[in-house]
């Protein structure tokens, strides 16, 4: 199968899900994370997405790091790349490239140090593989930033057995979906 048309498939059965499936699924996914970025407390700096469409929504999660104290981060689509600004509410935000949810406040940025990513895609395996939307802007980050570890989050539905990987592909750390959590390259 393509990447295209593996792309395609995921959306498929990531948009057959009902909202109501949806919201719930992704509540109990932000619970297993909340209890895995616990384990790793001493990583207070975390960077989130807004959910585009049917993905998983991590907007609960994030809420509750604000509270908590953590650094939070979102990213703004530029031509180059992706870059992660600090976000201090989540009602701060603007439609971007793409129609993405981005932050308005760019005063902060990302740069360096240790961090986590909670990746989205289209699909995942439990091996770490991602396909992603065709940009190539997590791949491009994930690859510049080799010390953030990369946890790719999504719906049970969207993990495959296997997904081709091309040299430019960055693996995933760890793979969470609302059912498990599991490591694939040690901190």
């Amino acid at each position: 199968m393509t990447p295209a048309q593996l792309r395609s498939q995921a959306r498929v059965l990531r948009n057959a899900l009902a909202i109501e499936e949806r919201e719930h699924l992704s509540f109990e996914l932000c619970k297993r994370l909340r209890k895995k970025l616990e384990e790793v407390s001493w990583l207070k700096k975390i960077l989130l997405f807004y959910p585009l469409g049917s993905e998983v929504s991590l907007l609960p999660l994030a809420e509750d790091l604000l509270k908590d104290g953590y650094e939070i981060y979102f990213p703004v689509t530029l031509k180059e790349g992706i870059r992660f600004y600090r976000v201090t509410s989540l009602s701060d935000f603007v439609e971007g490239r793409f129609h993405v949810m981005e932050p308005v406040s760019r005063e902060e940025c990302y740069e360096n140090g240790n961090a986590v990513s909670l990746t989205p895609g289209l699909a995942f395996t439990m091996k770490g593989s991602r396909i992603g939307y065709g940009g190539g802007y997590y791949d491009r980050f994930l690859k510049s930033h080799p010390w953030v570890f990369s946890i790719g989050v999504c719906f049970d539905q969207q993990l495959l057995p296997e997904i081709p990987q091309e040299e430019w592909d960055v693996s995933m750390d760890a793979i969470c979906t609302p059912s498990q959590y599991q490591i694939v390259k040690e901190v």
